[in-house]
């Protein structure tokens, strides 16, 4: 039996990390790798390296070779051509990993397949495709990637009740171990007026994420995956919104 789908956690991932790396000859140890390094690089957890990037696609080319079926492997390689800022060959295989599995990796690789589509600059296309993933998979436990997706997809649209609305639903343990979700919420409220909300949540922002600073967020965001107009856009009037607080 394939071994099963991390819980979204920091710790669960580097679990997954050890495992892979102490049973190297386990079937499942490459693309489990893979996903383990990715997951933690796009979340900004766990301090992975460029060389685990390398080492993450590596693993994930070796776990298709031997089974071109293995939906981990082509989801975790999705994700190294997102970092690349290559969308159009994300969203192929995080749609590729989506054909393959139909219980555990589908919905969320749908989810993932949206998150390209606004990269992409079709928002619009992306929040109809997380709506129908909520009304079809609300027990996932990836359900707050569904609302983090739809509500960045908001606020790139400028559509920043909205995007409270989708953020605002993403749970309290979630956005404590997610700096992002929390930024982008806060900005929401910032860009809609209610800098009293947003000034609310920043205490508890920078006790979780002391080296955040809007200068440094900004940097952040000049990664290659952002590289594009959508979130090039999205992301300056990110920084704008959270410039507004007092820091």
């Amino acid at each position: 039996m394939a071994r099963p789908r991390p819980q979204p956690t920091e710790l669960d991932y580097r679990k997954e990390r050890d495992w892979a790396r102490g049973n190297p000859n386990d079937p499942d140890a490459a693309g489990v790798l893979a996903h383990a390094l990715m997951g933690s690089k796009l979340n900004d957890w766990n301090g992975v390296t460029s060389n685990e990037v390398q080492e993450a696609e590596r693993s994930a080319r070796e776990a298709i070779s031997r089974d071109l079926t293995n939906a981990r492997a082509y989801y975790a390689l999705g994700f190294i051509y997102r970092l690349k800022g290559e969308h159009i060959a994300a969203l192929a295989l995080f749609n590729e990993a989506s054909n393959h599995d139909a219980t555990n990796w589908y919905a969320l690789a749908k989810a993932q397949a949206a998150n390209e589509k606004v990269f992409l600059g079709h928002q619009q296309e992306a929040i109809s495709d997380v709506d129908q993933l909520i009304s079809n998979h609300g027990p996932d436990q990836s359900i707050d990637v569904f609302h983090w997706i739809k509500g960045r997809a908001h606020f790139s649209l400028g559509q920043y009740q909205n995007a409270i609305n989708a953020l605002g639903q993403i749970r309290p343990a979630r956005l404590n171990d997610l700096w992002f979700t929390r930024a982008w919420l806060m900005a929401a409220y910032a860009k809609n007026g209610q800098v009293g909300m947003a000034q609310n949540m920043l205490q508890g922002f920078k006790n979780a994420s002391p080296y955040k600073t809007p200068t440094l967020i900004g940097q952040y965001y000049q990664q290659p995956q952002y590289q594009n107009p959508t979130l090039q856009a999205a992301s300056g009037r990110l920084v704008e919104g959270l410039g507004r607080l007092s820091w």
